[in-house]
């Protein structure tokens, strides 16, 4: 018989665009390789940073996040802008130890990179900020406090990764791209190529055998509030693989599966979450899934387990179970962390493993509420 998890509330825890730029640069040092694609023309760059890799310099992109954890009631009303801020990030594909080098272009007194437990001791020479990074990881950098960060996602080389005019493959290589909103086929697999950015929400109903993969950039912010349903929305699928994308700045949740089954989420980066309901991972009356080695900074709940009745199509008599996590950095501005619910429309919700929480520096609540449990305004690696 399956060991019950019943948790409360809180536990610890396709049209193609123009292809834009020039091909992947690659950088060998040591017997190792760097990975890194241009920025695409026209896409916004950070104005806080410059980077290095191995002394090859990768993009630093720009995002919104939320720079206050202030939340109230929505229907008809966005964020002011005034409550958010920009920061940075980056990504890059790494074969072995490199060294890392940021040029910031606003002083500073003191550096920290997160999550502490990785171990990683930043030097500081003027604006120079400089750390050897040993294997591929998901990190924040931090100057003076967690405001403007430079987020950094470095990724093992892909292995298996489709080509353009593959069978039933979506092929977005490097450049700006705006298909609209996809509609995923069974057996279709998306993949957004390193130096892309696709201006898109993905969704699909009732598939099987679908595949969202790559390094590249899915962007939701062109959709307003609602219309666009998240970047990623996945409703009665099966046999389930998201790889190694970067999804910025959804409309409502993030990443969000309902009444599917046997889901693989893996090395996907959310950032830029800054709206009502922008929610990471949610998984609503879904089992057999698999979350590992991500990175989500979210302004509302970052991983969620949901039970729902809908209006029109509910599984509200589909369990949630067998839920796996692990080796994750989850950085939450108002919500919580790791939550069971609020709705809890399900039959059970059972053999669910988070692994235990590590105590460490990270663990503290940003904005002067308890550290004594992981809550509004947290991070979190696990």
């Amino acid at each position: 018989m399956a060991r019950n998890l019943m948790i409360a509330s809180m536990l610890l825890v396709a049209g193609f665009g123009t292809c834009l730029g020039n091909p992947a640069a690659t950088k060998q040092s040591a017997g190792q390789t760097v990975l890194s694609w241009p920025a695409p023309e026209g896409e916004k760059l950070s104005e806080d940073y410059t980077l290095r890799v191995n002394g090859q310099t990768v993009p630093v992109y720009s995002c919104r996040v939320s720079a206050m954890p202030f939340n109230q009631v929505w229907p008809g009303y966005q964020r002011p802008m005034d409550q958010t801020e920009l920061a940075s990030f980056a990504y890059w594909g790494m074969s072995g130890p490199v060294t890392v080098e940021v040029d910031s272009k606003r002083p500073f007194q003191s550096a920290a990179v997160r999550p502490t437990s990785r171990g990683v001791k930043p030097r500081i020479k003027g604006r120079l900020i400089t750390f050897r990074l040993p294997q591929p990881a998901q990190l924040t950098l931090e100057l003076d406090g967690v405001h403007y960060a430079l987020h950094l996602f470095a990724d093992p080389p892909e292995t298996g990764a489709p080509k353009a005019g593959d069978a039933n493959v979506l092929y977005f290589g490097p450049g700006v791209h705006r298909p609209g909103k996809i509609n995923l086929q069974s057996g279709q697999t998306v993949y957004v190529a390193g130096g892309a950015v696709v201006y898109t929400a993905i969704a699909g109903r009732g598939l099987t055998g679908v595949r969202i993969l790559g390094r590249g950039i899915i962007d939701t912010s062109e959709f307003p509030r609602g219309q666009g349903g998240g970047s990623i929305r996945l409703t009665n699928c099966t046999d389930v693989k998201i790889d190694g994308v970067i999804l910025r700045d959804p409309d409502t949740w993030g990443l969000a599966a309902s009444g599917c089954r046997n889901v693989t989420i893996s090395r996907v980066k959310l950032i830029g979450f800054w709206r009502y309901n922008s929610d990471g991972i949610d998984l609503c009356n879904t089992q057999d899934v698999t979350i590992r080695d991500s990175f989500v900074r979210s302004f509302d709940d970052s991983i969620v387990l949901k039970g729902l009745k809908g209006r029109q199509e509910s599984f509200g008599d589909r369990p949630v179970r067998n839920i796996r996590a692990s080796n994750l950095v989850l950085w939450c501005d108002w919500g919580r962390a790791l939550e069971i619910g609020a709705e809890t429309s399900t039959p059970e919700i059972v053999d669910v493993i988070f692994p235990r929480h590590r105590r460490c520096p990270d663990h503290v609540h940003r904005h002067g509420y308890s550290t004594r449990r992981p809550g509004r305004g947290a991070r979190y690696p696990l």
